[in-house]
């Protein structure tokens, strides 16, 4: 955390482009409130995780076969599965997705975000999953805010 609460990140050519005060004053305020958030995650609900989800570990079927309206796909890279709280691989599929080549920026991510998080609490419903949704909530925005916001 240090790199974060010192000054010399901030002075890198590529980083002092895209960090305002305001970018910066929020990641150290994320810093310091990051123990607090590590020791809340694990008091979540705990789920089944596939560790490294990204769209780089989602292979969708090339034939473009389409049975029953969706897609055939391929969830590979199990090397980090394990326990983790709600929604923590719904986080790392979107910040994945961000990183894409082609991918439109935030705006998308604006807008995804919330499809994508009503499609994850639908299907834990489905799976008969019973958390309300202010805490798979929870476990979203503290394990996207840990795992990619630092």
């Amino acid at each position: 955390m240090s790199g974060i609460r010192g000054e010399d990140l901030w002075r890198v050519p590529v980083v002092a482009q895209s960090a305002d005060r305001r970018l910066i004053a929020g990641l150290r305020s994320l810093a310091d409130r990051s123990y607090e958030l590590a020791d809340e995650m694990p008091a979540l609900p705990v789920l089944p995780a596939h560790g490294a989800a990204s769209p780089q570990n989602l292979l969708v079927e090339s034939t473009g076969h389409v049975r029953g309206g969706s897609t055939n796909f391929a969830l590979i890279g199990w090397g980090l599965y394990g326990g983790a709280c709600a929604a923590f691989d719904l986080g790392q599929l979107l910040a994945g997705w961000l990183g894409q080549p082609g991918n439109s920026g935030r705006g998308e991510l604006y807008r995804l975000e919330p499809l994508c998080f009503q499609a994850y609490c639908e299907g834990l419903a489905i799976s008969g999953a019973d958390i309300p949704e202010e805490i798979v909530r929870r476990g979203h925005a503290a394990s996207m805010a840990l795992f990619t916001g630092l």
